[in-house]
């Protein structure tokens, strides 16, 4: 139920960001201008994005693990003496929700949810 499901990666240049992966690995990526956001998709295995660096991002990479109810897992966050970084919020152009969370360890981790 509760598994890895999305990637993102911090960028100063999405284009460029695109472009490496593609080469590097062959990666199908594209970019959607009005969410100033990249996208990448492996032939298989988990897909990613690419994020303006001066969003906050905790630092590095983030991780996104996929939950039917993204409310409750923060809620659960808060009961373990984690710390909600970004409340859910919708992505947009039906893409689903996404929130961050601080670990009781301080490491900032994603979640993503369809609904």
């Amino acid at each position: 139920m509760y598994k890895f499901g999305f990637v993102e990666i911090p960028t100063s240049d999405i284009a460029a960001s695109c472009d490496f992966y593609r080469q590097l690995f062959g990666w199908n990526t594209g970019i959607a201008k009005d969410l100033n956001y990249g996208f990448f998709w492996p032939a298989t295995g988990i897909k990613g994005g690419f994020s303006p660096r001066d969003k906050p991002a905790g630092g590095g990479v983030i991780v996104y693990i996929e939950t039917p109810d993204i409310d409750n897992v923060l809620d659960r966050v808060l009961d373990l003496g984690g710390e909600v970084v970004h409340r859910k919020a919708e992505v947009g152009g039906g893409h689903g929700y996404v929130a961050r969370f601080k670990d009781n360890m301080g490491n900032v981790l994603g979640l993503w949810s369809k609904s």
